[in-house]
């Protein structure tokens, strides 16, 4: 596994991904997927080896440097998972931190570059909601709501009766400021891939940082969301999978 923080271009990393035959980059990380001609393909593996000789990456055979490969394979083939996509105003960030046993690492996508480093596998969650920015919890209480009316007239007349119903839209109307998705996955020993049900969402709103998330019974929790509180759920959702 590396030992240092690497930032390489997101086209470089998904290189070091066909090249070496490690499966597929987690879509938080993946370039937008187009149709390359032959030649042009050559051409771009040959300037990913020059960029990855530049950080000292290749050896003299062209061979990429063992721990970026066992870093990016964790990447592509991690036994747990935690991901998700982080809007503030214009920006869009994916996020990915993946881990399997004791090895554990942080991607984060800006535009065209990625950012690597080892992080601690128990402190995954935390890792993702730290690239949030830093906002307090909504004011306010938790409601929640059961699944809405086949009517949607039906469901605006409840809205009417019930508090908790009127509640909810009354934070969902809020302006925002961004706001994102956080999701969770695990594979079992035979590499098969599982993923939460239901994303947990948040919005940054003008009166503080709100999550939703989906309960058993369609239910709906929104709730003033602290990161303490967004790594809390993350981890009941992986402890879900198990």
């Amino acid at each position: 596994m590396l030992d240092r923080p690497l930032v390489l271009p997101a086209e470089v990393l998904a290189r070091v991904v066909r090249r070496e035959a490690l499966g597929e980059l987690h879509v938080t990380l993946a370039p937008v997927p187009s149709w390359i001609p032959v030649a042009e393909e050559r051409a771009r593996d040959a300037e990913a080896l020059v960029e990855l000789g530049k950080l000292g990456l290749v050896d003299r055979r062209e061979r990429v440097d063992a721990d970026l490969v066992a870093t990016v394979a964790l990447l592509c083939r991690a036994r747990v998972e935690f991901s998700g996509w982080v809007t503030s105003g214009e920006k869009t960030v994916g996020v990915l931190a993946a881990a399997s046993g004791r090895d554990a690492v942080l991607a984060v996508r800006q535009h065209n570059t990625v950012h690597l480093r080892q992080i601690s596998p128990d402190r995954l969650p935390d890792s993702v909601v730290e690239q949030l920015p830093d906002l307090p919890p909504g004011r306010g209480r938790a409601v929640t709501v059961g699944p809405p009316e086949p009517s949607e007239r039906h469901y605006t007349t409840k809205a009417r009766k019930d508090p908790e119903l009127a509640l909810a839209q009354r934070i969902a109307e809020l302006p925002t400021t961004g706001g994102g998705q956080l999701s969770v996955a695990a594979r079992d020993h035979a590499n098969r891939r599982t993923a939460a049900p239901h994303p947990l969402r948040y919005a940054d709103s003008t009166r503080g940082r709100w999550l939703n998330l989906v309960l058993p019974g369609d239910r709906l929790i929104i709730a003033p969301a602290a990161k303490a509180d967004l790594a809390t759920r993350l981890r009941d959702m992986r402890k879900a999978l198990a």
